[in-house]
């Protein structure tokens, strides 16, 4: 079974990476975080960016819980994004709640961290989502082009395409997650990310200020069945078309 995965995986990352290469673009995917929050920090509008992808609080992540894609234009790193493999004790709730799905060890919490209080009161996160592995999508960003305009919505959909099939490919998990703003969210999950599912509820408060999260959540079943559509290779088509839904 994982060997038909990873055939699937070197067809579609074909295609994605041809897609790419329209825009003179290219792609490197390992598993090292030190160079994600250079190109997250020079990026002026940081949009899924949080602690998992610091390398100060997840001193021990690599091939077994990391995967970074990294896209570059004339060998610049112009955009990043990351997914990482948790693995909760308890509910998804009590995991951002208690911070432990930010860094491995509390003890690496930093001060700014520390002085968050984090409530999560999503359904799914609370009764669902508990004791089992999560892959979570974060640290996206892409710098637009030199002339100020932003890529076509193909770059972004390949960088995730590739991304979230190598997740899928290389690791066993139950649901794919992430969060983010309302905007980003609602512009993104079903679009481009193909998440099934988007609940209010993560609210993450700092010196008196606080600022709401959607989150987005796709059981691997549903996720399966996406990237083994004809479709998923090609980016001009969003993965909210019908297509990717209608009965074979």
């Amino acid at each position: 079974m994982k060997k038909t995965r990873q055939l699937l995986l070197a067809r579609i990352e074909r295609k994605l990476t041809a897609t790419l290469c329209k825009h003179k673009l290219t792609v490197t995917i390992g598993s090292d975080l030190r160079g994600v929050p250079p190109i997250i920090r020079s990026h002026p509008k940081k949009s899924r960016v949080s602690e998992l992808v610091r390398p100060e609080f997840n001193p021990s992540a690599g091939p077994h819980d990391t995967i970074v894609v990294i896209l570059q234009r004339r060998g610049r790193d112009i955009g990043c994004a990351v997914v990482r493999l948790k693995r909760i004790k308890g509910s998804l709730a009590e995991a951002y709640e208690r911070k432990t799905l930010f860094s491995e060890d509390s003890n690496r919490l930093k001060p700014s961290l520390s002085a968050q209080k984090i409530r999560c009161v999503s359904t799914l996160a609370q009764n669902e989502i508990r004791s089992c592995h999560i892959a979570v999508s974060t640290g996206l960003c892409v710098h637009p082009k030199t002339s100020g305009k932003a890529y076509p919505k193909t770059v972004l959909r390949s960088l995730m395409r590739l991304l979230h099939m190598r997740a899928f490919v290389e690791w066993r998990w139950s649901y794919l997650i992430a969060h983010a703003i309302d905007e980003i969210a609602c512009k993104h999950a079903f679009d481009t990310d193909g998440f099934s599912t988007i609940q209010s509820g993560i609210f993450r408060t700092e010196a008196g200020e606080t600022t709401g999260y959607r989150l987005m959540i796709a059981e691997r079943k549903w996720f399966e069945n996406l990237v083994g559509h004809r479709l998923y290779g090609d980016p001009s088509v969003s993965l909210s078309d019908p297509q990717f839904y209608e009965a074979p």
